[in-house]
């Protein structure tokens, strides 16, 4: 006998305790098949709980009950939703011929309910697809006005979601935005079905993105994130939302946690969604310097469908293949990327031309993003405008005008609250302070960023400022021979004998962490074991506490 009644098994589903909805539901279906809205309902709870091939063939069985019954709306609607399932695990034949089924009982029955007015959305979806912004936003509009007036919350929350994103392709972010909101009022009232809420906060993310929106963005991947944790039988979304999580704690420069972030969301997301989570991981080893990582992350990531540009590029520059860097931004700049994959690529271009000497290109690019960022009203996009423009004019000799450019760029780096952006931006100003005569200010900069790349762990920015060291300013001498406070910290540890656990007990740091801290300590010294470490920390008279 099944371990519960329909009644506790409708109430589980609206607790929000979808696993056990399932168990009883699906007990009760062996038991007695059940009738086609319980079927429908047990088909989105095994979606909601990810089995996914389960909930088409539940979502099946409820279209063929219902359409017996001739109930031509809610047969429709399950032909919808079990189109949108396989769509959403890149089986698009099978969904379309879901869709064509749904499209078929709208027509034929004339329905003018929820299922005409959710396929409207899907319409919505495809043009957007093909890049036919005013086709998908004609669509959407035309999904808002019969859900609204029918009732199908479902629907016009979809419909708004692509409206939002059909007025940012034509380049009107602020109406966007309010779509996007509002589609937002109903899901955080609760009015949307979890199914729908799900997509609706991943949406509105992932849009706040394609504006540089980063205060936004960092409030959505909260809610999302809250949202998600209320629900710990979830799992549609979870994966995308750490791969939000973790673009948002990698800018806020918690790297340690952005990377754990990233790695969970690769062992929960299916290609092509693993693919951005794969990236982010190659992006978090290339700042660390963790470049043979970063490199094998950058081809996982591109076999999970992800293009691992400009990464890929940019850790062509750190490994001095140059030319080989510059080839693929110029491909990239003339490619017609969105953004934010277009700002990505346009200070990468700014980055690797003035590495080849191209001054006039670098400039063009940076006078790009400028434009962007005024479009936009972007903070973000602002900030990388003015420390790309700060670097093009550094190189051209301008040393006073890039020192305000990038003066404006660490105070919005600061606002942002994104450190690795500012000590960058530090960085440059040193050597403007420097080109202008004035040594201490040069001095004061570098100190400054010296410190926030040694707390990162950005080993690549490190050795950058050790190059432009050739007129021996202090600040920029390594105090320990080659390693970085953080690395002493590490090898003192080592020579008394402690664990990586225990380092990384005693240094707040992931276990992970303290290993590739070993693994720099090594490579730089030269060494290859601990008993080699300590032998150096002695020598070197680092064995006794500081100060």
């Amino acid at each position: 006998m099944p371990d519960g009644t329909i009644e506790q098994a409708r109430a589980l589903f609206d607790d929000g305790a979808w696993s056990e909805s399932f168990t009883v539901l699906a007990g009760l279906d062996r038991e007695s098949a059940l009738g086609g809205r319980d079927l429908a309902r047990l088909g989105e709870t095994a979606y909601l709980i990810g089995r996914d091939a389960e909930a088409v063939d539940y979502l099946g069985r409820a279209y063929g009950t219902l359409l017996g019954q001739s109930l031509w709306e809610q047969a429709a609607t399950c032909a919808f939703w079990a189109a949108f399932i396989l769509g959403s695990r890149g089986e698009f034949a099978r969904g379309a011929g879901w869709a064509g089924r749904a499209r078929q009982l709208v027509t034929d029955q004339g329905l003018e309910g929820e299922a005409a007015a959710l396929l409207l959305g899907l319409d919505s979806r495809i043009l957007l697809e093909q890049a036919d912004a005013e086709g998908a936003g004609s669509a959407a509009r035309r999904a808002i006005e019969l859900g609204t007036r029918t009732g199908a919350t479902d629907a016009v929350v979809l419909a708004r979601m692509n409206l939002g994103h059909a007025l940012l392709l034509q380049g009107d972010p602020g109406a966007a935005a309010s779509e996007l909101d509002e589609a937002m009022v109903a899901v955080t009232a609760g009015e949307a079905s979890p199914s729908v809420a799900g997509l609706a906060y991943c949406t509105a993310v992932g849009a706040c993105w394609v504006r540089c929106d980063l205060p936004r963005a960092r409030e959505w991947t909260a809610a999302l994130d809250r949202w998600c944790e209320a629900r710990p039988d979830l799992v549609p979304y979870r994966g995308l939302c750490r791969v939000h999580r973790a673009q948002v704690l990698s800018l806020a420069g918690d790297w340690p946690d952005a990377t754990r972030e990233a790695e969970r969301a690769a062992g929960l997301l299916d290609p092509p969604a693993s693919g951005d989570a794969l990236y982010e991981l190659g992006e978090l080893s290339r700042l660390t310097g963790a470049t043979s990582q970063a490199e094998d992350f950058y081809r996982r990531a591109n076999s999970a469908g992800r293009q691992p540009e400009p990464g890929l590029a940019l850790l062509r520059l750190a490994q001095g293949r140059v030319a080989a860097a510059a080839t693929t931004l110029r491909r990239l700049l003339g490619e017609g990327r969105g953004y934010p994959q277009r700002a990505d690529i346009l200070c990468a271009h700014v980055e690797v031309m003035l590495a080849v000497g191209d001054l006039e290109a670098a400039r063009e690019s940076a006078g790009e993003l400028t434009a962007a960022a005024g479009h936009l009203e972007s903070a973000l996009l602002r900030a990388r405008a003015d420390q790309c423009a700060g670097a093009v004019l550094l190189a051209g000799g301008e040393a006073a005008e890039a020192l305000k450019r990038l003066e404006a760029a660490r105070l919005a780096w600061q606002a942002l609250g994104v450190p690795h952006g500012v000590a960058q931006c530090r960085a440059l100003m040193a050597s403007c302070y420097r080109a202008l005569g004035d040594l201490d200010a040069s001095t004061l900069e570098l100190d400054a960023a010296q410190g926030t790349f040694e707390r990162l762990g950005a080993e690549p920015d490190l050795a950058r400022l050790r190059d432009r060291a050739e007129d021996g300013s202090a600040a920029l001498r390594p105090k320990h021979g080659p390693l970085t406070d953080r690395e002493v910290e590490v090898i003192r540890l080592v020579a008394a004998g402690n664990t990586n656990r225990m380092i990384a007990t005693a240094l707040f740091l992931s276990e992970k962490t303290v290993a590739r801290h070993l693994s720099n300590i090594y490579a730089k010294l030269g060494i290859g074991s601990r008993a080699a470490a300590t032998a150096w920390v002695y020598d070197h008279d680092l064995h006794r506490p500081a100060g």
